[in-house]
């Protein structure tokens, strides 16, 4: 049976033939979320596999949202979890388990998994800013090719000294454009342009050398692209 994957769900745009199958497929997705929790209450993030789904999902109890939004605790909950920032938080209501523990559920993405998913649908390389709920995203995205290299660490540092070289350009630059900014919440109020510019420039001194491997992948046969991120406060 195919696996149906969230990014499919939040990315693939159909045809008007198309639509219904759509609508039922998120539809399923969703009752199967709230059914497993229902039934086998989780706390935090968790990764539902089956021969059908392949989705990350967080349960935040309402007595630990107490006086907090549960979009921000979810967002936190889901970086510890998944191990990255996530974004495309879905919120699938308030609902109460077998143990009579009532939570909030929200399905996400890990921002690896957006940002190739991006890549693949048209490729990009440089620095850019990733709107995300709770904390924006500094990433730079770096692409070799293989056969240029003799060893993949070379190949690796390589990518690293590009990535620095992408954000320092960007740190330097008069101002950051709208195509340099990736919106991924389709409700996301959004800094502005000049906000975002003000916020990097604050952050510039050792930021660079802060920045973190997200993950490399073969887009192109004969090519990897590299993703590295370091997460932007002040928002």
């Amino acid at each position: 049976m195919r696996r149906l994957s969230l990014t499919s769900l939040l990315f693939i745009v159909l045809h008007t033939a198309q639509a219904q199958s759509f609508d039922d497929a998120k539809k399923s997705l969703v009752n199967y979320v709230k059914r497993m929790y229902t039934n086998s209450p989780f706390e935090g993030g968790k990764k539902i596999e089956t021969e059908e789904f392949n989705v990350c999902a967080v349960a935040i109890p309402s007595a630990q949202s107490a006086g907090s939004k549960p979009l921000n605790v979810a967002c936190t909950s889901a970086r510890i979890a998944f191990g990255e920032p996530c974004v495309q938080f879905e919120h699938l209501g308030l609902e109460t388990a077998s143990n009579s523990v009532a939570s909030d559920i929200f399905l996400c993405m890990p921002l690896s998994q957006y940002l190739k998913s991006a890549y693949e649908k048209k490729p990009f390389d440089g620095a850019r800013i990733v709107q995300a709920p709770l904390k924006d995203v500094f990433i730079s995205v770096v692409t070799l090719e293989n056969a240029k290299y003799t060893s993949m660490p070379m190949r690796d540092r390589v990518a690293q000294v590009k990535a620095k070289q992408y954000a320092n350009t960007m740190f330097n630059g008069s101002t950051i454009t709208s195509d340099m900014i990736i919106t991924t919440e389709t409700t996301s109020t959004g800094a502005s342009e000049t906000t975002t510019t003000e916020l990097l420039r604050e952050q510039s001194m050792g930021f660079v050398d802060g920045m973190e491997q997200l993950t490399s992948f073969e887009a192109e046969a004969g090519k990897t692209t590299y993703i590295f991120y370091r997460e932007m406060e002040g928002k």
